[in-house]
């Protein structure tokens, strides 16, 4: 198995790609406190590279499998590994296109980063069973709907957009965006694609046990 470094976002922005949480996975579990520890990291690396100050923040390892690519739809990564981190990504994500001001940038996070496209379901990361119908309300403007309780998922989205609303409310960032464009936008990962085809030993499922 080889670790590839790259940037988160050159990650989730792979063409004519979605993500999946297999079934054998767990449930989506981090708590606000792990959110903080994301939050902080994140408004810290914005902070620095918006001042010129340029670093990265190396938010962990990415392992999946590649599922065979069909003429004309979309090739799925299953992730194996940093499942909850990708999910408490585009759990911010969502906070953050709720409170953008720019038409345009609305849209292009949404089309770009949390759906793809046109091709059989739009959700662009598939939760487990559990999760799912929060989450896909979530990242299609259902949210409202959704009792607090229901989904961890909801609470850590909940938790973004109160803490993204203070902050422009208070004035303390004049550009909300500026935290995707000089924060997560230098944030990087390694993954690892398992290829259980040529290398069985690499079957997800076994190595998840």
């Amino acid at each position: 198995m080889y670790c590839h470094g790259m940037k988160l976002l050159d990650f989730l922005l792979t063409t004519d790609t979605n993500f999946s949480i297999p079934p054998f996975q767990r449930n989506y579990e981090w708590n606000e406190e792990q959110c903080g520890i994301f939050f902080e990291d994140l408004i810290s690396t914005y902070k620095s590279n918006s001042k010129g100050i340029k670093i990265e923040h190396f938010l962990g390892t990415i392992t999946y499998s590649s599922s065979t690519k069909v003429a004309g739809e979309y090739s799925t990564f299953i992730l194996i590994d940093g499942q909850q981190r990708l999910t408490t990504v585009m759990l911010f994500l969502v906070a953050l296109r709720n409170l953008l001001e720019n038409e345009n940038d609305i849209k292009t996070m949404q089309r770009f980063l949390l759906t793809s496209g046109d091709f059989g379901d739009p959700i662009r990361l598939k939760q487990v069973e559990k999760d799912w119908s929060a989450y896909r309300d979530i990242i299609m403007h259902k949210h409202d709907d959704i009792p607090p309780s229901m989904s961890r998922v909801y609470k850590n989205y909940k938790w973004f957009y109160t803490q993204l609303k203070s902050l422009k409310e208070q004035n303390k960032i004049a550009n909300l965006k500026d935290i995707y464009t000089y924060g997560l936008d230098n944030f990087s990962i390694c993954t690892i694609a398992l290829d259980p085809n040529v290398f069985p030993w690499e079957n997800p499922q076994r190595m998840n046990h």
